[in-house]
């Protein structure tokens, strides 16, 4: 299962999940009533479930090649307990689908995921993914969707930025800081970025 993309998601969102087509789907909460609305089959529901209710819960439960109900107190929100399901399976590749909310705490989650586990963060409206230590190639045709570039460091980074509008040699950048953010693409051009640490990069439609 190592070459197989893991696919966790949360919300009901307007992905099209056509494009991953042998990818294992692990459904959370009201996630699991998107994929089955889109016909994907679940290979596992996990959750608590405090956001569903009983008739929703049945058919989830009649969908779902495997269900495991969580107990609503435990020491890890339920889609981190999924990301660490995937993993403990040797998924490699994990696409998290979640939605940025009211709930900041739940959007630093987010962050914290992809930096803890190198998962993408993906939304209708937003990705969030790590670029390595290293030269990372920023293809626009890959992400010319989005509008706008930021880019955040977990930790005190050296950051080169090359081909977007705003560039800059050598930036020391601050953990969190907003000192590299809301660039944005030249268009039809690639971006060049360059970081002596793994840093998120995040991109926003």
């Amino acid at each position: 299962m190592n070459n197989q993309v893991g696919i966790v998601v949360t919300y009901e969102s307007d992905i099209n999940f056509e494009k991953f087509p042998n990818a294992y789907f692990i459904g959370v909460e009201r996630g699991c009533l998107d994929l089955i609305k889109k016909k994907v089959k679940i290979d596992l529901a996990i959750s608590d479930f405090d956001h569903v209710d009983e008739s929703e819960l049945a058919l989830i439960k009649q969908n779902a090649l495997k269900t495991t109900v969580l107990d609503p107190e435990k020491d890890y929100i339920d889609g981190e307990i999924a990301i660490q399901e995937a993993l403990k399976l040797g998924i490699k590749k994990i696409i998290y689908v979640s939605k940025p909310n009211i709930r900041h705490d739940m959007n630093l989650a987010n962050l914290f995921f992809a930096f803890k586990y190198d998962v993408d963060v993906l939304s209708d409206k937003s990705l969030i993914t790590i670029l390595k230590q290293g030269k990372n190639n920023v293809a626009f045709d890959k992400y010319q969707d989005y509008t706008y570039i930021s880019f955040v460091a977990n930790k005190t980074s050296s950051l080169t930025i090359k081909g977007l509008k705003y560039e800059a040699s050598n930036l020391q950048i601050d953990p969190y800081s907003l000192q590299a953010i809301s660039n944005c693409f030249i268009p039809y051009q690639d971006g060049m970025i360059e970081c002596n640490e793994d840093i998120a990069m995040i991109m926003t439609k």
